[in-house]
């Protein structure tokens, strides 16, 4: 066998390896990622109470979806997916928010926010060299009664959101398509069970 190849898939080999090791011992500071499934698949009831929420989500660009965590009298994750009451998808993000978190789903009300965050749009400014700029935009979502699926059924609250977008644009100007995107979007609420 040529000695070169070798080499490679040697080296390919250390390399799979190291990268399951990574995904399997991924630390973070002094926390390590946990596995939140148990022996069957099925992922680990989580507890939830009434109480202080915090919420943070991200996303890099304009789609209906974004990553979200929730932290506090509620722990989970998953994705923000923006969608019309009946649940069609709403790329104009000007109605409500599914929140499809790993323990259930329940649905924020982001119509008065989106109406704060179109309003920055139209005070906003490109730096003139780079074409690029940031918004920030805050407002209230309550949570959507009725809403809570899974360990949030009952759920009712609502969040005090700040919205950042930072974007980069394909030239300066009014109007114009963006090349990049981010949108950060945190804050804090109360949620009750009933």
């Amino acid at each position: 066998m040529n000695k070169k190849l070798l080499i490679i898939i040697i080296t390919a080999a250390i390399v799979i390896i190291g990268a399951g090791a990574y995904i399997t011992l991924r630390r973070t500071g002094n926390h390590t990622a946990a596995n939140t499934t148990n022996k069957t698949g099925s992922a680990q009831p989580r507890k939830t109470a009434n109480g202080a929420v915090h919420i943070s989500e991200y996303s890099n660009g304009d789609g209906a979806g974004a990553s979200v965590i929730i932290t506090g009298a509620v722990g989970d994750f998953g994705e923000s997916i923006s969608v019309n009451p009946n649940g069609a998808i709403n790329l104009e993000h000007n109605s409500q928010a599914t929140l499809a978190l790993s323990q259930g789903s329940f649905r924020l009300d982001v119509s008065g926010l989106d109406k704060n965050i179109v309003d920055a749009f139209t005070k906003f400014q490109s730096n003139p060299t780079t074409c690029s700029g940031h918004i920030t935009a805050t407002g209230t979502a309550p949570i959507v009664a009725g809403s809570g699926t899974g360990a949030y059924q009952g759920i009712s609250g609502s969040f005090n959101l700040s919205v950042l977008v930072d974007e980069i644009d394909t030239a300066c100007g009014a109007d114009q398509a963006y090349l990049a995107q981010a949108f950060i979007l945190n804050g804090d609420g109360n949620v009750t069970f009933k």
